[in-house]
């Protein structure tokens, strides 16, 4: 039976409000705002939204119990203001078969008209993906999904209720070198890392 992977949450993110008859005050008063500020002419910000790229894939712990996997993924921002940051959800497959899906905050800001570092870390277990076993170089393929958010208090009600939240993809593959697995520190603990595990999803892709 194949082993599922593990979703690994680093930090609270936000919840989603459910839509519905049953829906808030609040909802409906923004949706009411909403359609009253686009009527006088006001839902006319245009902004582009932000790209994501993978410029680094290292192995930055082993241990007896798996290894820890950092990928740093470059945002980049083309318009004139700021955009913050707010959560990230990510999953990583190594040899077609997914080993980590987590979630965690961004805590980051993409400058206007500039580029931002965010560092997606997974954490592996031996008996999901052993290194061990593995060709020298392993085909990796990281996706992930980035929320952020726009400018103006209008926006910030509406992401707050869970009207709109803006969000963007990321889909790269490549090759981890399995000479760098062995060549990470060995670190002695019962675990990769610090995350606490809560559910598990599918477990292939």
């Amino acid at each position: 039976m194949t082993q599922e992977a593990e979703v690994v949450r680093l930090g609270a993110s936000p919840q989603t409000p459910q839509l519905g008859p049953a829906a808030t005050p609040p909802r409906w008063f923004a949706l009411a705002a909403l359609a009253l500020f686009c009527t006088l002419g006001g839902c006319s910000l245009q902004y582009r939204a932000p790209t994501l790229r993978v410029v680094d894939a290292e192995v930055t712990e082993r241990t007896d119990a798996g290894v820890v996997i950092a990928f740093t993924v470059e945002g980049e921002n083309p318009n004139s203001f700021e955009l913050p940051l707010v959560h990230v959800n990510y999953a990583l497959s190594l040899d077609g078969k997914r080993v980590f899906v987590g979630e965690r905050l961004a805590e980051a800001t993409l400058p206007s008209n500039g580029v931002q570092r965010v560092h997606l870390p997974a954490a592996i277990p031996t008996d999901r993906w052993s290194p061990a076993k593995a060709t020298a170089e392993t085909p990796y393929r990281l996706t992930a999904t980035m929320v952020y958010l726009t400018p103006g208090t209008l926006a910030e009600i509406l992401f707050d209720v869970g009207v709109r939240k803006p969000s963007v993809s990321l889909a790269a593959s490549g090759a981890l070198h399995v000479g760098d697995v062995f060549s990470a520190p060995v670190i002695t603990t019962d675990k990769p890392s610090e995350a606490r595990t809560t559910s598990d999803p599918e477990g292939s892709e």
